[in-house]
This record gives C-alpha cells, structure tokens and sequence, in this order.
C-alpha cells in the first residue's frame, strides 16, 4: 500500500493555495469593509419647553420623537450637505436614525411604586432622548455626526 505524502502534495499545489489563501483574503477584507464594520453618531436631546415633563412639546402636541427623521427634515439635512442619491438616499438615512428614551432608575422606581398603590394609568414622559445614526465605512468616519447633527439642526428649526 503507498503512503500518502502530504509535503509533495502541499509543494505541487502551493501556487493553487496561495492564490486560494489570497482570494479569500480579499473577500474577507471586502465583506468587513462594506457589511460589519459600521460607524455610529450617538447624541443626546433633552426637551425644556414647561409642559415636556407633562409629554408635550411647547405647540400642545404630544411628544413624537418620530418627527426628528421625518422625511422633509431629512431631505433638508442632505441638502445642505450636498449629499446626492449615489451616496446616500433619505430612507436609507432614515432606516438607521433610533431614537430611544432616556428612563432612569428613579423613574422606574416611581411608576413601580405607583403601580402598587393602584395607580394604574400613570405613566413615564422622558424628556431626554439618546439619538443615534449609524452607517458604513464607505462615506468616512466623520459622515455620520456630520448627518446627525444637520438632521438634529434641521429638526430644532422645525
């Protein structure tokens, strides 16, 4: 019975393997660049006006956090940084604008508390906010504060 010779195999195909070992390199170089690595933008907004702790904006309405990426905002916001369609598009902008509530421990605590003396319609009103936009590598590491901060710009004139 012949021994299998593991070393002529690996010297006759080393060029097949190198180039093999050299492809997939620069798949895997691909695949970080432009689907895993991400850059993330991450400020927090707090409302003042005198009925926010109440949940309303200083107009009487409800707070909707959804109007900080509305459509027309954010299409203002990316034309004053003369971003056009092949960069970016407003949905695509939108997809990775969240918006999140602030919620302390002491707010969790009151509602808790509340909710144990029977009070059962009482409810949190978060005055802060933590805004946060991310986006990939192709744009450059400053491209998503430049986008948040116009949007958050855009929306406070609003």
């Amino acid at each position: 019975m012949k021994e299998l010779d593991v070393f002529r195999y690996l010297k006759k195909y080393r060029a097949v393997i190198a180039g093999l070992s050299v492809l997939t390199g620069i798949l895997f170089y691909i695949v970080a660049q432009f689907h895993i690595q991400q850059y993330t933008a991450i400020t927090v907004i707090e409302y003042t006006g005198s009925r926010a702790e109440e949940g309303y904006s200083p107009d009487g309405k409800k707070i909707d956090t959804t109007e900080i990426y509305a459509t027309n905002l954010v299409a203002q916001a990316l034309k004053k940084l003369d971003v056009d369609d092949t960069e970016a598009t407003i949905d695509s902008i939108r997809m990775n604008i969240h918006v999140e509530p602030v919620i302390t421990e002491e707010d969790l605590l009151v509602q808790q508390s509340k909710l144990d003396n029977g009070e059962k319609d009482y409810e949190i009103n978060p005055t802060q906010y933590v805004v946060s936009f991310n986006c990939g590598v192709s744009n450059g590491k400053e491209y998503p504060r430049k986008v948040l901060n116009q949007i958050l710009q855009e929306y406070a004139s609003y």
